[in-house]
């Protein structure tokens, strides 16, 4: 465990975190894993790289599973106050079927963490990728579910919340990674399970020109991390694609979510939710009407409480080196 001292005030773990994303893919991952790791009421007990998905533009890897950790090392090479952290490969590829889970180091990881570990803080679980991972911890060992939150970005839009953005494609991408271990999460397990649809996720639009004064400026971390950003449209653009003014950081919901909690009454108490069923999930990426265990469906995000907190905490982060 950390703590940190911001003046006369310690800040101290209040929470055990997983964090489990496809870190070869598009950097927010990687700023998403920096803002966890300059939390200090975060306990990050370790790092999951997950695959990505076969055909996908961002996989231009012989192994998209190692090159995500050789992104998580690149990134903690720059932070050496939070190097110190265990890094674990999950699968290479989706599951299979709904019954066989894919017995990786990450799999187990998540199962001895959950049922092994002597700490009394929650454990939290943050998928920014495929749920493979979680959904293979769980068929190895169902009594999991009682032990763990998993908070995960993706699926696609629920009915009477938003359409889908113009020219969307079938699947919604992270569902797209790992249609079967959606399937089981929803479906099948009693897993407690907070989403985050793509509706939801895309609030996280942010400025290019806000980034550039107020990560890219913040010092080495943060420019490095505006690097990666940067280069993305500079990639596209040799493309013939337009990238336009801002990005979105999707996956900085997944520390809104967990870090920012609230002091007292402890919940990420300026995102609003819902409480409902975990509906089922179709061949087809859509969802369908079923009983399950409650989920919470999150319908809107504190995105600027994140990225104000993402700012100072690089500014923080330079200042401390």
């Amino acid at each position: 465990m950390k703590s940190e001292h911001w003046g006369s005030y310690t800040i101290k773990p209040r929470m055990r975190l997983i964090s489990d994303n496809d870190f070869a893919g598009d950097p927010d991952g990687l700023i998403q894993l920096a803002h966890h790791l300059l939390s200090p009421s975060v306990d990050l007990r370790g790092v999951i790289s997950s695959h990505l998905r076969a055909g996908d533009s961002w996989n231009i890897f012989d192994n998209s599973v190692e090159a995500g950790v050789d992104a998580i090392k690149d990134l903690l090479e720059r932070m050496p106050r939070q190097r110190n952290i265990d890094i674990y490969q999950g699968s290479t590829g989706p599951l299979v079927d709904r019954k066989t889970p894919h017995d990786t180091d990450a799999a187990r990881f998540i199962v001895n963490e959950a049922m092994n570990s002597k700490s009394d803080l929650p454990l939290f679980i943050t998928c920014g990728g495929s749920l493979t991972a979680i959904a293979s911890a769980w068929l190895l060992e169902p009594r999991i579910a009682e032990k763990v939150t998993v908070v995960w970005i993706g699926g696609p839009e629920h009915d009477g919340d938003a359409l889908p953005p113009p020219g969307a494609p079938q699947y919604e991408y992270n569902l797209h990674e790992d249609l079967i271990a959606a399937q089981v999460v929803f479906s099948d397990s009693n897993l407690n399970l907070w989403q985050i649809p793509r509706n939801v996720y895309r609030q996280f639009n942010v400025g290019r020109a806000e980034l550039f004064i107020r990560m890219g400026m913040a010092g080495t971390l943060g420019d490095y991390l505006y690097e990666l950003l940067a280069a993305v449209p500079v990639a596209t653009e040799k493309l013939g694609f337009a990238f336009g003014e801002t990005y979105i950081l999707g996956d900085s919901a997944l520390v809104t979510l967990t870090a920012l909690h609230s002091t007292f009454e402890a919940d990420p108490s300026s995102s609003m939710y819902r409480l409902a069923p975990k509906p089922g999930i179709d061949d087809h990426g859509q969802y369908f009407h079923a009983d399950g265990v409650p989920m919470r469906i999150y319908e809107q995000l504190d995105a600027r409480t994140t990225l104000e907190d993402l700012y100072a905490k690089l500014v923080i982060h330079e200042a401390l080196r």
